[in-house]
């Protein structure tokens, strides 16, 4: 998996090393200072190509030196073509590796409205990811309805709120648990700069509170009352401005029938586990797409150049699967030779896939899966 640094030594180490290619990282603040800081700290680090998208207006927004691309979209009002503006966007260069800042989605809101703000973040930030460009997107809480900032979140890869000097993480997609709803302090350091600092274990016992809450199907008075606290506790304790006892949290999750790791973001095993892994792989060996292999069947994704050939990782003494995600390929079983299309697949049991060729004449792609499923079979 592609690693790279967001240019703040304190926010990699939180993020479990920085951000991952193809990253869409959103920022609401309430300091638009700070949040700049950390967009130029992203932009200066990078080497590719790198673009500041401004829908703010030209003395609200920073300055930058000759390798930053300064893009003026301020203009945009209500009779702007937010789909022909997408295209346009997305019409630049944005190779993998490639950084760009969107700063001032509130005045995108405020001048063309929520509906086309959504849109085009609909449509430009998955292409972005698709690219493996990396991006920020700013904006202020105060026209980023609590609906919009919901729909965003859901295409987004991480989305940070910064209030009161802390930043509270929203979402981190294929970060670990314990990230996820984590409230860290916001430092201004001696430099003018800023850097992340301890952890406030109330951040994620809030985003806890609320998975678990929502996952019930409970409002916030119902489990107000479980809990014996006001509706008002429950609405702070999940957005991390307040706490709660430990004398209120432990008889609340015996009455849920849960531990306080499952608030805390570290259940005992993971309903949903995210793994990103480098999509340029030519020329490698398999690659694994879970570093454990103990949460179940192992996956490796392949690519084979034009007539190269491969073999699995390891021989598997049970049930494989080969998955054609793009290309013409055969399977050597040593007993068949079968040839695999775009959209087939193909199981076996008592034999061992020996080797794979790519017959096409583009790269190929494929998904070897190895489980133990049916092996007594053998």
């Amino acid at each position: 998996m592609a690693i790279e640094t967001t240019g703040v030594p304190t926010l990699d180490a939180f993020l479990g090393g920085g951000l991952v290619s193809g990253d869409n990282v959103v920022w609401v603040d309430d300091d638009r200072s700070a949040g700049l800081w950390f967009c130029r700290r992203m932009l200066d680090a990078g080497t590719g190509p790198k673009r500041f998208v401004s829908f703010t207006p030209a003395d609200d927004r920073p300055t930058f030196g000759d390798d930053v691309e300064v893009i003026d979209l301020s203009g945009i009002d209500a009779d702007t073509d937010v789909a022909e503006l997408a295209t346009t966007i997305l019409a630049m260069d944005q190779p993998d590796g490639a950084r760009i800042v969107f700063d001032g989605l509130d005045h995108l809101v405020m001048h063309a409205g929520a509906s086309p703000t959504l849109q085009l973040y609909t449509r430009v930030c998955p292409r972005l990811f698709e690219r493996g460009a990396l991006a920020y997107w700013t904006g202020s809480r105060e026209w980023l309805s609590t609906g919009l900032l919901d729909s965003v979140t859901k295409i987004a890869q991480c989305v940070f709120d910064v209030r009161d000097r802390r930043l509270r993480v929203a979402k981190a997609e294929g970060r670990p648990a314990q990230i996820d709803g984590a409230l860290v302090d916001v430092i201004a350091t001696d430099d003018g700069g800023f850097e992340l600092g301890r952890e406030h274990v109330v951040g994620r016992v809030g985003t806890g509170l609320r998975r678990v809450r929502q996952a019930r199907n409970l409002t916030q008075g119902q489990l107000a009352e479980l809990a014996h606290v006001t509706p008002a506790a429950i609405s702070q304790t999940e957005s991390g401005r307040r706490g709660l006892s430990l004398d209120t949290l432990v008889p609340l999750c015996d009455t849920l029938g849960i531990g306080l790791d499952d608030l805390l973001g570290t259940p005992r095993t993971q309903d949903v586990v995210l793994a990103r892994r480098d999509r340029l792989t030519a020329g490698r060996d398999a690659v694994a797409l879970f570093d454990d292999p103990t949460r179940g069947p192992q996956a490796y994704l392949v690519r084979l150049e034009p007539g190269e050939s491969g073999s699995p990782p390891f021989t598997h003494k049970g049930v494989e699967q080969v998955l054609v995600a793009d290309g013409l390929v055969l399977i050597d079983t040593g007993a068949t030779t079968p040839v695999l299309r775009t959209g087939d697949a193909l199981m076996v049991r008592r034999v061992v896939i020996e080797r794979w060729t790519n017959l096409g004449d583009a790269p190929a792609q494929l998904f070897w899966v190895a489980s133990n499923i049916g092996s007594d079979e053998r």
